[in-house]
């Protein structure tokens, strides 16, 4: 009864190609210098994980073959991660992962790392992907020379909690760069050294958008509607500190007209000398607004063209803003007479 319960079952995983079937790790000598391990999820649920780590991986279609690409049937089958960290290899070509889905994927400190194929792993739909992680940290090529591939990889991928692209050799956040993301929650871009630009609607279709981290970048220039968020969260935080951005750096619709503003946009240290009020202004202390805003740490001068700032009583949305002309005094430390009235 058992045996014809098994046929049944791998009947069905087959047919409609569905992961209901229970993977095991491979021998050991298939893989190597690659390895893995069962990992047992809360639920009682098993599935292996898959380790490439260290120098001596160079090639990770050839070295995985065995796993991935042997079955052939359709299938698709379940892990819950892959580590590819300190390797050696340059690429990662399309179909190196066959029909697997992973839990997390890392693929970490690969300093020779340049592509990574959109097709390298099997394209799911939301619906039926298990994905929650994807884990870019630290591959100071990847993206370099390819970086529309790799954000059409993280489109293919679409995982649901988060995302870090830190590290990277990444030069722009491109139009429209997050489309089929509808899950994703938090993102980290940070620390990446060309990186100068974020684009028209870059984030603009992520409905559970919560965090979003970008600071100790080279930002430079902010597109319009790159902040004019689809996301449902009221409490949105949008973190630009360590940049080098300045009062030019905005368009007037970088926060758009149609969806939200993040809720909170932290600016520390940056190089803001005004705050251009045709970008700020309606969007302060609204409704689907900026409800804080964070500047210290600007060379900020306290002329006219941040008076509106304190015109409009904003204290408690932009609770600091630095004089750097006045010894670092707080704007709403000023008197009302010690600010110009008129147009710089």
């Amino acid at each position: 009864m058992k045996s014809k319960y098994l046929f049944f079952l791998t009947t069905i995983c087959l047919s409609l190609k569905l992961y209901w079937c229970e993977e095991t790790c491979p021998e050991a000598a298939t893989i190597a210098p690659c390895n893995c391990v069962l990992d047992t999820f809360p639920s009682g649920q098993i599935y292996p994980e898959i380790q490439c780590i260290g120098p001596a991986v160079t090639d990770l279609r050839q070295t995985l073959a065995s796993v991935f690409l042997a079955s052939g049937n359709g299938q698709v089958r379940v892990f819950s991660a892959l580590y590819i960290n300190n390797t050696a290899i340059t690429e990662v070509p399309s179909g190196t992962f066959g029909d697997a889905t992973f839990h997390s994927i890392f693929f970490g400190n690969n300093m020779q790392l340049r592509h990574i194929d959109p097709h390298a792993f099997r394209k799911l739909d939301a619906q039926h992907s298990v994905l929650n992680q994807v884990d870019f940290y630290n591959n100071p090529l990847l993206g370099a020379t390819n970086q529309s591939d790799l954000f059409e990889l993280v489109n293919n991928l679409h995982p649901k909690h988060s995302l870090d692209m830190a590290r990277l050799g990444i030069t722009e956040i491109p139009n429209n760069a997050f489309t089929l993301n509808s899950e994703l929650m938090h993102i980290f871009i940070q620390h990446n050294p060309k990186l100068q630009r974020i684009g028209s609607y870059a984030f603009s279709f992520l409905p559970n958008l919560l965090n979003l981290i970008m600071h100790t970048n080279v930002l430079t220039a902010i597109d319009s509607h790159a902040f004019d968020l689809s996301s449902v969260h009221d409490d949105v935080e949008v973190d630009l500190s360590f940049n080098q951005l300045t009062q030019s750096s905005f368009t007037n619709m970088t926060f758009g007209v149609q969806g939200r503003a993040p809720a909170e946009v932290i600016l520390w240290a940056n190089k803001l000398t005004s705050l251009p009020s045709n970008v700020f202004r309606s969007h302060l202390g609204v409704a689907n607004g900026i409800q804080k805003l964070y500047l210290h740490d600007n060379p900020i001068v306290c002329d006219c063209h941040v008076r509106w700032i304190r015109d409009d009583n904003l204290a408690a949305v932009v609770p600091n803003v630095p004089c750097t002309d006045r010894q670092g005094r707080n704007l709403f430390t000023l008197e009302i007479n010690e600010l110009p009235a008129t147009e710089c």
